[in-house]
């Protein structure tokens, strides 16, 4: 029986970290949401999208690492969710270069 006791402690531990965890993330991507929020009303010029594409990149990571769980995956996974970043940042960069040669 005490054994059973035992796993039962450390499965209820094991979820109160868990918890705790998403909890503080969750914290820090509300945090990120009110520093974009406030970059919006800061007149910072050509920065201002830089900055915000950054804060926007920290809390897809975020969500990948923590709440996808891409540490604890295996290789597979991790080089599928790669290759999605990887995916995103040439979008990205295409289409910040038809931007770029615009006149305007």
């Amino acid at each position: 029986m005490s054994v059973e006791r035992a796993g039962d402690a450390k499965a209820a531990q094991r979820g109160a970290d868990i918890w705790r965890r998403s909890l503080l993330v969750w914290a820090i991507l509300m945090l990120l949401v009110l520093l974009t929020l406030g970059l919006a009303y800061l007149p910072l010029g050509r920065f201002n999208m830089p900055l915000a594409l950054l804060i926007a990149a920290a809390k897809a990571v975020l969500i990948g690492v923590i709440f996808m769980e891409l540490r604890l995956a295996k290789g597979f996974i991790r080089l599928a969710a790669g290759a999605a970043f990887l995916w995103i940042a040439v979008m990205f960069a295409l289409t910040f270069s038809d931007l770029a040669s615009r006149a305007g």
